[in-house]
């Protein structure tokens, strides 16, 4: 026994509208072409679907859980006719993202790219010993987004997405909590607890230095280790900002720069070597328009 997609469609239009004139109106047919149509895919079914009255139509039990199964059916159809179209207009299946900053500040832009594009799966990864350009050079992602770095012009482009706020900060058990101000010398003393490999530096950080230096390859993982007392931490201000409001972390402003917030830019990286689909290309030219900022301590943006 086998039903069209054709009766499916009809038999939810029905079920919605609750009128055999409307459903007809909605998909196009005459309202005698669906009353035979449902009339016929009971028929088939050897189901009461309908109870019929002058005014309207109403789902019996037995309609009203077989209309679920027909709502899968659809939506499954629907599914398969935005995959096939994808392929026919160049649309990646999956793009991968290897994103060394916290989610939510592209979060937007990905709610945005999930709606043009409900058929393109994203893959979000982190990356491993923070070297987000090895993974764009090596196809693992199409896209990386990290903070500013040297990077291989010939092989990788990129653009300057915006700036952070970086913070210094450590848990209010920790001795640096009770020198604040600290120095250079005072970070020197204690464990700092860092993202990654990060064999090229971001930018002004050359005096931050450490004698022992644990690596770890997640924000979540810095954050609970700092937390844990374990040693002092450099992380974006709004990954932190919690922590700091519910006292949990301390902000280690620095005497040599007492007025001056610790501003770090964030790239996107893509492969000069490979062609982009339309998703990639969508999705890259919204990174850059919907700029990543925040407000630093004087309340101006940090763009």
């Amino acid at each position: 026994m086998r039903y069209t997609l054709d009766q499916l469609t009809t038999f939810d239009a029905v079920a919605r509208l609750g009128s055999f004139s409307a459903a007809a109106r909605e998909i196009q047919r005459s309202p005698s072409a669906v009353s035979m149509a449902m009339s016929n895919l009971e028929v088939d079914m050897n189901v009461p679907l309908f109870v019929r009255s002058p005014r309207q139509v109403s789902l019996t039990g037995q309609g009203e859980a077989l209309r679920e199964y027909a709502r899968v059916v659809l939506e499954s159809y629907n599914t398969l006719e935005r995959r096939v179209d994808a392929f026919n207009q160049q649309i990646e299946r999956s793009i991968s993202l290897a994103i060394a900053i916290p989610y939510g500040f592209i979060s937007p832009v990905l709610y945005d790219f999930s709606m043009a594009f409900p058929e393109v799966d994203i893959h979000i990864r982190e990356p491993l010993h923070g070297d987000v350009e090895a993974m764009v050079h090596s196809g693992e992602a199409h896209l990386g987004i990290a903070l500013t770095r040297a990077v291989d012009a010939d092989r990788i482009q990129f653009r300057q997405l915006g700036k952070l706020t970086m913070v210094h900060v450590v848990s209010t058990a920790h001795p640096l909590a009770q020198r604040i101000p600290v120095s250079f010398a005072d970070l020197h003393q204690y464990r700092h607890i860092a993202f990654g490999r990060q064999q090229r530096p971001i930018a002004t950080t050359e005096y931050l230095t450490s004698p022992s230096i644990w690596r770890m390859e997640s924000y979540g993982a810095i954050l609970e280790a700092t937390l844990a007392g374990l040693g002092w931490a450099s992380l974006p201000h709004q990954f932190v900002r919690r922590e700091l409001e519910r006292g949990e972390l301390v902000e280690l402003r620095q005497q040599e720069y007492p007025h001056t917030d610790w501003l770090v830019g964030v790239d996107l990286l893509w492969s000069r070597l490979r062609a982009e689909g339309k998703a990639q290309h969508w999705l890259r030219k919204r990174l850059v328009r919907d700029r990543i900022f925040e407000q630093d301590a004087p309340g101006k943006g940090t763009q």
